[in-house]
């Protein structure tokens, strides 16, 4: 997946037309819901690219899997019992909508039978009802495997094309080759017990292994093995949730994120389209509106530098905080205020933004 980069900006003071502004969510695995809330994705390519896109409600329950079978993962979302899968990272409606399982199933993705079409599968207590097509209907395959309190990763251990399970407990993972009871195979350490945990083909050999999440790291292990990760990468925020996909067909798992972007009243991408310093940028960072208004109304703004910012939140509808990022500065929180509610209605900006994305 592709690296979210931290702008090199300055920004300093002034007044700004509040603009609407977009906060995040949190994270998960390959064959999970993906953690947090949100409707937008962002998915990384490689070191430089990458895709951007909208789907779904900001509280749909999200999945990843190869829908289509075209070697190529996309987004899926699920309200209540029934999925809403769409095969391609762009906006627009579902492509497959099906019902499977109970609203309240744990759900897993995986390509149980080694077609190529991921499926779905859902989990009560440590009975795993598996379905090997995107229809309604009975599971082709129930067996029971490790405990309920168990956390379950999928992947294709083995590298035969087809997806099984593995139990985490603790920083401990104990894998099966098939979809049936039984004792563990091989077990592994890897990581912390509070690690956030991704699977996926990092190296594009054909066969998953696993990474680790702390903040904004990610540690990509190329074989199932204790010690040290192969690929240490940062990638979005903190506050994103995770996951995980081949997200153009190449062969090689990459990381994405989902983030929640529910309009709030504060004056962030306003601040971030000012450090962006020219047109584009205004037009990427503010809302359509803001940006009309900013470029008509260019000279309130004075800009000054360098610095970056790490991370901006809300704290309430009245006020934003950063941390800025900076040799020229020491790390401190910096905001934003707003000042009134009748004309001009404007933000005093009382710190310097470069916002990341």
């Amino acid at each position: 997946m592709k690296k979210i980069r931290a702008v090199d900006a300055s920004v300093l003071a002034t007044t700004l037309l509040a603009a609407t502004v977009l906060l995040a969510p949190a994270a998960s695995a390959k064959g999970s819901e993906v953690d947090g809330i949100g409707a937008r994705y962002h998915l990384s390519l490689d070191a430089t690219s990458g895709i951007a896109f909208a789907y779904g409600r900001d509280a749909d329950e999200a999945f990843v899997g190869d829908w289509d079978g075209d070697g190529t993962d996309t987004v899926g979302v699920r309200r209540g019992a029934t999925f809403h899968l769409r095969n391609a990272a762009t906006d627009g409606p579902a492509h497959v909508t099906l019902t499977y399982g109970r609203a309240g199933d744990e759900v897993l993705v995986g390509d149980w039978d080694g077609d190529g079409v991921d499926t779905l599968a859902v989990r009560r207590g440590a009975v795993y009802h598996i379905s090997n097509s995107l229809t309604s209907g009975p599971a082709q395959t129930v067996f029971a495997y490790g405990n309920d309190s168990d956390d379950v990763l999928v992947g294709d251990w083995d590298g035969d094309g087809a997806d099984s399970l593995a139990v985490r407990r603790g920083a401990l993972y104990y894998f099966r080759n098939s979809l049936t009871p039984g004792a563990a195979e091989f077990s592994l350490g890897y990581g912390r017990e509070l690690d956030e945990v991704l699977v996926g083909d990092w190296d594009g050999d054909g066969d998953d292994s696993l990474a680790v999440r702390r903040g904004r790291e990610y540690f990509l292990k190329h074989e199932l093995g204790s010690g040290d990760a192969d690929v240490r990468l940062i990638y979005g925020r903190p506050t994103d949730g995770a996951m995980a996909g081949d997200w153009d067909g190449g062969g090689v798992t990459t990381i994405g994120v989902r983030r929640s972007e529910v309009a709030r009243p504060v004056a962030e991408r306003a601040v971030a389209a000012v450090a962006a310093g020219d047109g584009i940028g205004l037009r990427r960072w503010a809302t359509p509106e803001a940006a009309d208004w900013m470029e008509r109304m260019w000279d309130i703004f004075t800009i000054t530098g360098p610095f970056s910012v790490d991370f901006c939140a809300a704290e309430d509808s009245m006020t934003i905080a950063c941390t800025v990022l900076s040799a020229d500065f020491p790390l401190r929180p910096v905001g934003a205020i707003w000042i009134g509610q009748s004309a001009p209605q404007a933000w005093t900006v009382t710190a310097f933004e470069a916002f990341f994305d």
